[in-house]
């Protein structure tokens, strides 16, 4: 679902951008064989822009000015790298019809769950369109916005080293309390607070 959209953004983004050059690190050989015809079957300026990687992702992001990348761990790791990046997920109507209803958070990056709002794009199942994609990512290459968000990235980073297991628990707890609507809350450690600067 996610790969093809992927695909047809970097195929927009070059015609505002030839030179740009993308790397797309595969989690292992196995899934080669997926990626290779989707990847053949698109436009020969793409095919000519991406190059394949087995896994690296952690150098892939490094080596990134801006990451296009799904909802995941991978976005908490962009982040500590400092890397903007624009979120998606594209999951089955079957999927997203059960999944629903027991999400709890009005986003799906982790970096907007840390944060507690949006502070890099996501777009989720009817909203991932390569047009959109496409114009987020392009804001992105701006030197002034990248610079804007990895300051907020790092200031997240910061609160995340201290009392974290404190943090992380009482997250949890919070989420049981909610669930369940009988559980006493605790009280959260007070973290410095990110920037109320917005980029979306």
């Amino acid at each position: 679902y996610n790969l093809p959209i992927m695909l047809q953004s970097v195929a927009l983004l070059l015609n505002s951008k030839p030179q740009l050059q993308c790397v797309l690190p595969v989690a292992h050989e196995g899934l080669l064989s997926l990626v290779k015809p989707l990847l053949a079957a698109s436009p020969a300026t793409v095919q000519q822009a991406v190059r394949l990687l087995s896994g690296q992702s952690t150098l892939a992001m490094s080596a990134c000015d801006v990451v296009l990348l799904t909802s995941g761990t991978a976005s908490l790791e962009a982040m500590l790298l400092k890397r903007p990046m624009v979120v998606m997920y594209k999951w089955s109507a079957i999927s997203h019809a059960l999944i629903s209803p027991w999400v709890k958070t009005p986003f799906v990056a982790l970096p907007n769950i840390l944060a507690g709002k949006k502070i890099v794009p996501e777009f989720v199942q009817s909203a991932c369109q390569p047009e959109v994609i496409t114009e987020a990512l392009s804001l992105l290459f701006q030197g002034n916005r990248r610079a804007l968000l990895q300051d907020l990235f790092d200031t997240l980073h910061q609160s995340l080293k201290r009392d974290a297991d404190v943090q992380a628990a009482a997250a949890v707890w919070q989420l049981i309390a909610e669930d369940i609507k009988m559980l006493p809350t605790v009280p959260t450690v007070p973290t410095e607070r990110v920037a109320e600067t917005s980029l979306c």
